[in-house]
């Protein structure tokens, strides 16, 4: 993972990323930490990988 982010509205919440995965968890006293890793093909955007490149940030 090369980026982090919190979501600035529920500090609970983060997203990171690499060049080719993005990751989303949230956390609670409760539960603990979850996620939930997308599975991202040419399909999620509607265009060729060769098109799309690489994530940068989330």
């Amino acid at each position: 993972q090369h980026y982090l982010q919190f979501n600035p509205r529920q500090s609970s919440q983060l997203v990171s990323n690499s060049t080719t995965q993005v990751i989303f968890y949230e956390w609670s006293h409760e539960n603990g930490i979850n996620y939930y890793d997308p599975e991202l093909s040419e399909r999620t955007f509607n265009t060729p990988r060769e098109k799309l490149g690489y994530l940068t940030e989330s």
